[in-house]
């Protein structure tokens, strides 16, 4: 029953990681295909450059 527990936790993890990107509310078409999510963009620690979650 242990075995049984761990496996339907270890789904239901594994659902939430490959969705929750896709839930973001303010993603901005860059090209053929490619989306940002606008509420992750952040300055980076190199001079003028942000870091930011795509699709």
């Amino acid at each position: 029953m242990k075995k049984t527990v761990t496996l339907k936790l270890l789904g239901v993890m594994t659902v939430m990681m490959i969705a929750a990107p896709v839930f973001a509310v303010n993603w901005i078409k860059i090209g053929d295909g490619h989306y940002i999510d606008s509420d992750s963009i952040r300055p980076s620690n190199s001079y003028g450059s942000y870091t930011f979650d795509t699709r």
